[in-house]
């Protein structure tokens, strides 16, 4: 099974990297598990930017920052999270006049946590959100949650499923308090 099968079916058994006796590591996941195909430009790269949702996307840290750059986004705070390469930043997104011009910022700020793609690749982080999916996966879709926090590697991942198809719509890191 190669690995884009995996992020769209994700039935079974997955090759993730190589272990001392056999060269393979084998992952299972539960059945029924499924991956939402857009997930790993989600957390490589930014997907779109909005006057209401801010960033959408971009969880590695170089694609958010290019994307702050470019729309004129205030960073308020970078906190560390306790997990080198593993940040939560809270931000502010402009708000204009009608000419299009900067006037100030939204009152409301936004949080994402973001990773350091020299710590952690685009591929590590997709693998251990897939891992952490997968461990909450059957208590999830057993109570009809359509969210859970669940963790892999030390990091802790929120998880949106459709309860309905059992896909796996999204999952980013994130900071439990």
């Amino acid at each position: 099974m190669d690995a884009a099968t995996n992020i769209v079916g994700g039935v079974g058994t997955w090759k993730a990297g190589k272990d001392a006796t056999t060269g393979v590591t084998t992952i299972t996941y539960p059945d029924g598990i499924s991956f939402k195909i857009e997930q790993p430009a989600h957390l490589s790269a930014v997907e779109k930017y909005t006057q209401q949702k801010g960033i959408t996307g971009g969880h590695n840290s170089e694609a958010f920052y290019i994307s702050v750059k470019q729309n004129g986004v205030k960073i308020l705070s970078e906190t560390p999270t306790g997990i080198k390469g593993v940040t939560e930043v809270s931000y502010q997104i402009p708000a204009y006049d009608r000419a299009g011009n900067i006037v100030g910022y939204k009152e409301k700020p936004l949080t994402k946590t973001i990773y350091d793609p020299k710590v952690f690749s685009d591929q590590k982080i997709l693998d251990l959100g897939q891992q952490a999916a997968a461990k909450g996966y059957k208590s999830a879709m057993a109570s009809g949650a359509r969210e859970y926090t669940s963790s892999a590697g030390g990091i802790d991942f929120r998880v949106y499923i459709d309860p309905n198809t059992g896909t796996v719509m999204n999952f980013f890191p994130v900071v439990t308090k």
